[in-house]
């Protein structure tokens, strides 16, 4: 029997466990059992993002109701059952998977380090998402966590990085992040900060992180940050001229810092949307020739496509080392147990009450 996690897409708060009978693979076809995987405030996004961004194509619901949804999430699983040349049962792959007991895949482009997922209704979704590392079972938890839970948001963080550096930040002097306390707002400021010589050259001056009163000792914890500032404070901070990377898409968030900062406002790059539930991002709070919504996958493949798969993964590998050793100085792993332990936690990953020190996994 298959149990799939899956939200309601018009108010994804609201979940359910729900169970299929598995079909029989077809020629060419794989049945992955999924192991352990991370579920962050990145998933809350890819709900919110959901129709805008196509995240809900990725994996169908068991029953084919249109009105719920499937979050997809980052982790590991094993070649079950095989029926394609060159994947063999055991085999470990890590990337993209439903929460879910299996998935049923298609590959293509199989290599002895990675393969893609060919499947009809994958193939016109961004690239990044459809391909899978085939990865040793030894590697261990520690391994797994630091990967499932820091890589996808760390490589978000490190293209961010990337475009601040080819714009020279847009001529700010200063990086303000809003909504520091998550785990890609984290890895940004590792970026910014004590990233590799090509992301630091010219390093800002200040890397400024926003966050509520309730995470502000955390925050200040991490020694991430030049400086850290609560939402009601805005108006206290002179770090000007800025550019602002939007984790929150907290409408009245942005109208404090536009009204702060006016002209001073270099860019406004918008990334997340962590707070989904305080208004429906900065719109017009902005001005349009001054803000852009950032999409990672379109500028990790024009990295790619600069410095070749071999180069990029051995920056990006140095950089992620260096922001997982970093980040497990103040966050501890929260292990979980069964998709019936995701469905109890995941109001509070909605919410925001989930604690920001914590990363969570769910092993099946």
């Amino acid at each position: 029997m298959i149990e799939q996690f899956e939200v309601r897409r018009s108010g994804h708060v609201e979940s359910r466990l729900s169970t299929a009978e598995p079909s029989d693979l077809a020629d060419g076809q794989i049945r992955c059992s999924v192991d352990r995987f991370a579920y962050t405030a990145n998933n809350i996004t890819y709900a919110v993002a959901g129709d805008f961004l196509r995240y809900w194509q990725f994996f169908p619901t068991l029953d084919g109701d249109a009105e719920w949804g499937v979050i997809p999430v980052w982790g590991f699983a094993d070649v079950a059952e095989t029926r394609a040349e060159n994947v063999e049962v055991g085999d470990r792959l890590y990337g993209y998977f439903p929460p879910a007991t299996e998935v049923v895949m298609t590959p293509t482009a199989v290599s002895s380090a990675r393969l893609m997922d060919g499947s009809e209704h994958r193939s016109s979704l961004p690239p990044q998402y459809n391909f899978y590392r085939r990865v040793s079972a030894d590697a261990g938890n520690d391994h797994d966590a630091a990967t499932a839970l820091l890589a996808p948001l760390h490589l978000t963080s490190y293209s961010i990085a990337d475009a601040l550096r080819r714009t020279s930040r847009h001529g700010a002097d200063s990086v303000v992040i809003v909504s520091a306390s998550s785990k890609t707002s984290l890895g940004l400021a590792y970026a910014l900060r004590h990233g590799d010589d090509d992301l630091v050259r010219e390093r800002p001056a200040r890397v400024v992180g926003l966050t509520s009163v309730r995470n502000v000792d955390f925050v200040e914890g991490t020694e991430m940050y030049d400086e850290v500032c609560t939402y009601d404070d805005i108006a206290s901070l002179d770090v000007d001229p800025i550019v602002v990377v939007d984790m929150a898409g907290n409408s009245a968030v942005g109208a404090a810092i536009v009204d702060r900062f006016g002209e001073q406002l270099r860019w406004w790059m918008a990334v997340g949307i962590t707070h989904w539930d305080a208004g429906a991002g900065v719109g017009d709070t902005v001005p349009p020739d001054r803000r852009e919504m950032f999409f990672a996958p379109s500028v990790l493949g024009t990295i790619i496509e600069e410095l070749g798969i071999a180069e990029f993964e051995d920056r990006t590998q140095r950089f992620l080392a260096g922001s997982a050793a970093a980040t497990f100085e103040w966050m501890e792993v929260d292990d979980r147990t069964g998709l019936l332990a995701l469905e109890e936690v995941h109001p509070a990953v909605c919410d925001g009450s989930y604690p920001a020190s914590s990363g969570l996994m769910i092993s099946l």
